[in-house]
């Protein structure tokens, strides 16, 4: 069987790009990335032949990223109908670049040049294996005066285009390549427009509310019903440590520690804004979770959110599965790193956004392999270690093994083996998904030298 990273290249060849040299190229380059994750496009090119058509290949008019991930979204819905119950994790993540200016680039929050990236990422509700990419919109924002803010316009019922729509735009794609899904979002996502297209394809959300004080149909505001909502669940939760998120609010550092959270429900019934056009519903009847923390240490700020939901929320494990599904959400953010410092996308050269997008729709998918080590070392360490790395990889890992390794090695003995190569100790608990890119980066180093020496005997 191949590996994860082997049939990778073999998922993304396949795209039909219009020609079939292309579909080759873009499997030789995945092959090349893949391999070689967090290298300059020099360095894992090797050659400049292969260097030079990889430039050609990212600034090809015919080349797009939808074209890019088609073949491998297409692969990841197959994945989806196998594990049955599947989130979308939607989120945005700003992708900015150094150096002198870049054709259609924008500015950025921060002042620099870039645009924005907005993802869906499929993840098996139940277990949490990450299955990948399954939307991909960019957007880049327009130069404008600093502190002008865009103001949400509508004339003859047709609605003005602004950034906001790109959260009703990919729930759309999502809707239309794959089903049983449940869409996942952070605060951004609450808008009235977005749950009314989720309650008429009688989907299922939950998104976190970015607005407390939201007036309900019967006077009280979202936070008072929240308040006012029978208790439904009490349960701990092992929380990770968190570093601030810049430009963020609401997100501050927060180490890990186990947390006690207590969850209240309720059904409240919204009202649609004077802003929102009447040809939307008139109201949205959803469910709100509220889950906080009720003794929090005195040097942390206590958890609290505020959820609101399509799903069921007649039981405490209806509730639960609620709260864990939020909780998933940090899976895609996990994602973001995983492209930027694991696959180093921001430290691309290339000089155009067309470009750099077709890039980016190349290694979002390779970011999706670095998590998927992590989720088979952690969930999936009983299968045979073949499921994550090739015969010849395994061969290597125990020649450079400093502790021998079983004759029948599973997943968790091969990639645990990977972490010690990446400077995991086993006193500091799990490997996580850097350790692991670093121990398998210097895997593949060792392999180029293994199988070099292979071909000369």
């Amino acid at each position: 069987m191949p590996s994860a990273f082997d049939r990778l290249s073999e998922e993304m060849g396949r795209a039909e790009l219009g020609d079939k040299r292309l579909s080759k190229r873009l499997a030789a380059v995945v092959d090349a990335l893949a391999a070689h994750p967090g290298e300059s496009l020099p360095k894992a090119l090797v050659t400049s032949a292969a260097l030079e058509a990889t430039y050609r290949f990212m600034s090809n008019e015919e080349v797009t990223p939808d074209g890019i991930l088609a073949s491998h979204t297409e692969a990841t819905c197959e994945r989806a109908q196998e594990a049955g119950t599947v989130l979308a994790i939607h989120d945005t993540t700003e992708c900015q670049f150094e150096g002198s200016a870049r054709e259609g680039l924008g500015r950025l929050s921060s002042g620099r040049q870039g645009f924005f990236a907005h993802v869906a990422f499929g993840v098996d509700a139940v277990g949490g294996r990450p299955l990948g990419i399954l939307g991909l919109s960019t957007l880049v924002r327009s130069e404008e005066p600093p502190g002008r803010k865009r103001r949400a316009t509508y004339a003859h019922k047709r609605r003005v285009v602004k950034e906001s729509d790109r959260w009703g735009d990919l729930v759309s794609h999502v809707e239309a390549v794959v089903n049983q899904r449940a869409k996942v979002m952070d605060r951004e996502g609450d808008q009235y427009l977005v749950f009314a297209q989720i309650v008429d394809r009688k989907s299922h959300c939950v998104i976190r509310a970015m607005h407390p004080e939201r007036r309900l149909q019967d006077g009280r505001s979202l936070e008072q019903a929240a308040d006012g909502a029978p208790l439904r669940l009490v349960r701990e939760v092992a929380l990770s440590a968190r570093r601030p998120k810049a430009g963020i609010a609401g997100q501050p550092a927060r180490n890990a520690r186990t947390v006690q959270l207590l969850a209240s429900a309720t059904t409240v019934v919204v009202k649609r804004s004077w802003a929102i056009p009447a040809v939307e519903l008139p109201t949205l009847t959803l469910n709100v979770v509220r889950v906080w923390e009720p003794e929090p240490p005195d040097d942390e700020q206590p958890v609290e959110w505020l959820l609101l939901t399509t799903l069921p929320i007649a039981s405490a494990e209806e509730v639960a599965f609620i709260v864990d599904t939020y909780r998933r959400r940090w899976l895609i953010e996990e994602l973001f790193k995983a492209l930027k410092t694991g696959c180093q996308y921001e430290k691309l050269q290339l000089e155009s956004k067309d470009a750099l997008a077709n890039a980016l729709a190349t290694l979002l998918p390779v970011a999706w392999r670095i998590l998927l080590l992590r989720h088979l070392a952690h969930v999936a360490g009983g299968s045979p270690a073949t499921d994550a790395l090739t015969e010849m990889q395994l061969d290597v890992l125990r020649a450079a093994s400093p502790s021998p390794m079983p004759s029948r090695p599973t997943v968790r003995d091969a990639l645990l083996a990977v972490a010690r190569l990446g400077g995991h100790i086993k006193n500091n608990g799990e490997p996580g998904w850097l350790v692991l890119y670093r121990g398998f980066r210097d895997l593949l180093i060792l392999e180029r030298g293994w199988r070099a020496r292979c071909d000369q005997s």
